[in-house]
């Protein structure tokens, strides 16, 4: 008996050891990774440039839209989110093998049959967002190895997505590199920024072969971006190396640096490059490359970066099954520190990461046919569950392959693949909460030279991206003000006057606050009224004296 007591004990100790150091599926791990090595590369990127051309196809309408209940059926999904809820997203569609492209106006309730270019074919469509606070996207993908043998690379640019067969508000461009060697691509991403000029997009990233004379490679790391001053003109640049998967890339918004990262295979281990360039000062900024070294292969990379902080999630066999391990810098990478992000016994696979609107990061994973999130308020050091743990409410049903899902921009949606009745199906749902965003900045119409004593009627409208009613707060800049207005619909207009009784110039303020308190920047309308004259002491006592004289000149001097 004293025997049964003692193996039962030891039984429940094991158990014990082995939950707290491997975690539980889909829960946060606290466990550190000390195997992480890293290495500066001593080497000058190599890079060519050629013009751009546009897709003359007129695009074909899709015949086959989404289904009850899911988004579409379709595989690896990619979308944009603006911060009104406007999505732009395309997916592969196994029957014609072709991208269709489409849009939803409801923050993904519902979504346009959407668009396909005939022929072009192509696969992995990555999409984001240009401006926060507009509703412009750029997109790219894999070329179809039929198309110039993959030897191109597409830009997708989308001013309107609600008018996707306007090719020319939309325009769909390519550079064909395959003239000077390159070929077979295996990979795509893309990163926008719109710190610069209007047509410079930001950064794609691929994984491509060559055979440029100057330097051949196999499935190399490879970047593509505009000229900083002439507009069709891009650059494909690149570090020669041989081996890659996969790649993805972003750039910090507050720092304009990219990252564009890839998995590598070196000899037998898979190994992390990550290159890091000066977005603002692209063509003769700072580039540099690293390579990443795990204590076991690191595989199918993601990256986010926000305020100088650099959040890299790879997947990991470290541990002898797939975890989710993270690397994170606060300084462009030149030191990183490492965590697990999930380290159960079970196999979490094929991450990917953003930042949100608190700039903390967010992170998706697979395991047990399951898509989960994590967030990280610290730069990438710890990971715990958000509001939401398991995103997909069918449960074990999520496809488990490379770029099952996308997180859209912020974080607040994401889309997944599941298995259907009727095969794949592409589902949209809230990763995490979204937070409450303020209301726009105000805009303030009426006019500007005013005369005493006279009410004018001015004009206030903002919009609330998360659609909030809201109120008006309007300073009149003579040490009045009115006060919280009541309540009103988003994007409806309130009119209020006022008038001055002095003469001097006025700064009419207005802010506005939703109803979670969230307030809006200042609107600013500058405002006058004429100017003093100062008039003779002889004249003014004129017009004291004989007070019903001088009409006229009482009416020019405002008397």
């Amino acid at each position: 008996m004293r025997k049964i007591i003692i193996c039962v004990i030891a039984i429940a100790i094991m158990t014990l050891l082995i939950t707290s150091t491997f975690g539980m599926a889909g829960t946060p791990s606290s466990g550190q990774s000390n195997k992480i090595k890293i290495n500066k590369i001593n080497a000058t990127p190599e890079r060519f440039s050629t013009n751009s051309q546009k897709v003359d196809i007129i695009p074909t309408q899709n015949p086959n839209p989404k289904g009850a209940n899911l988004a579409f059926p379709g595989l690896h999904p990619g979308f944009g989110r603006s911060i009104g809820g406007t999505m732009f997203a395309g997916y592969y569609e196994p029957t014609s093998e072709e991208i269709v492209w489409t849009y939803s106006i409801d923050d993904g309730s519902s979504f346009d049959p959407g668009i396909f270019y005939e022929g072009l074919g192509g696969d992995y469509p990555a999409i984001k967002l240009w401006d926060g606070d507009d509703v412009r996207f750029f997109g790219t993908y894999v070329t179809d190895y039929n198309d110039v043998g993959g030897g191109a690379t597409y830009l997708y640019e989308v001013n309107d997505a609600t008018q996707l067969d306007d090719t020319t508000l939309n325009p769909l461009t390519y550079w064909d590199w395959s003239t000077y060697g390159w070929y077979d691509m295996i990979d795509a991403d893309i990163a926008c920024d719109n710190s610069q000029n209007t047509f410079e997009w930001g950064v794609s990233s691929y994984v491509i072969s060559t055979t440029y004379a100057s330097s051949p490679y196999t499935n190399g790391p490879t970047i593509v971006y505009s000229d900083e001053a002439t507009e069709g003109s891009g650059w494909i640049s690149w570090y020669s190396y041989n081996g890659c998967a996969h790649t993805d890339v972003d750039i910090d918004p507050t720092t304009h640096y990219a990252y564009s990262v890839y998995d590598w295979l070196n000899d037998t281990a898979w190994k992390l490059l990550v290159r890091v360039n000066d977005f603002a000062n692209i063509m003769t900024g700072f580039d540099t490359l690293y390579e990443i070294e795990g204590g076991g292969n690191l595989k199918n990379p993601a990256v986010a970066a926000y305020g100088d902080k650099v959040v890299v999630l790879a997947q990991t066999d470290e541990n002898g099954n797939d975890d989710i391990i993270c690397l994170y810098s606060d300084d462009k990478f030149v030191t990183v520190q490492s965590s697990f992000v999930a380290d159960s016994v079970d196999n979490e696979m094929y991450p990917d990461v953003r930042f949100d609107n608190d700039g903390n990061f967010i992170c998706t994973y697979v395991t047990n046919n399951n898509l989960y999130a994590l967030e990280s308020d610290d730069g990438g050091a710890t990971w715990v569950e958000p509001t939401k743990g398991q995103i997909n409410t069918n449960n074990d049903v999520v496809i488990e392959e490379y770029k099952t899902s996308d997180l859209g921009d912020l974080a607040i949606k994401g889309m997944w693949e599941e298995t259907g009745t009727e095969g794949a199906e592409i589902w949209i749902g809230d990763v995490a909460a979204p937070s409450n965003l303020p209301p726009l900045t105000p805009t303030i119409n009426g006019q500007t030279k005013l005369k005493r004593f006279i009410n004018y009627e001015f004009t206030f409208t903002t919009t609330d991206p998360d659609g909030d009613n809201v109120e008006y707060y309007v300073d009149w800049g003579d040490g009045t003000n009115s006060g919280w207005t009541s309540e009103t619909a988003s994007g409806v207009a309130v009119v209020l006057s006022h008038k001055w009784t002095t003469k001097a110039a006025f700064t009419i303020k207005c802010k506005a606050r939703d109803t979670s308190d969230a307030e809006s920047d200042w609107g600013i309308l500058e405002v006058s009224t004429p100017r003093v004259l100062t008039r003779p002491m002889l004249l003014q006592r004129l017009l004291e004296k004989f007070p019903n004289a001088f009409p006229i000149l009482r009416h020019l001097l405002g008397v």
